[in-house]
């Protein structure tokens, strides 16, 4: 069995992380578990056209909303 190697100055991150949108977030954040949420059902759905419309979904929901302006 390989050993592994310890990166020096680098102790990794401590408890649990989802990996979204380029981020790790904590599970204590809403938006990690969002995300962990979406995967579990886009993978219970496999390749169906409900995972299509979910999808769609998500894509939709990340977008980002734009201003309104006061008047």
């Amino acid at each position: 069995m390989p050993k592994q190697r310890k990166i020096n100055g680098y102790d990794g991150p401590s408890g649990a992380y989802v990996a979204t949108e380029g981020k790790f977030l904590p599970l204590s954040e809403p938006q990690a578990l969002v995300a962990l949420t979406d995967s579990a059902l886009l993978t219970s759905l496999g390749y169906s056209d409900e995972a299509a419309k979910y999808r769609k979904l998500i894509e939709r929901r990340r977008q980002p909303v734009a201003a309104v302006p006061s008047s």
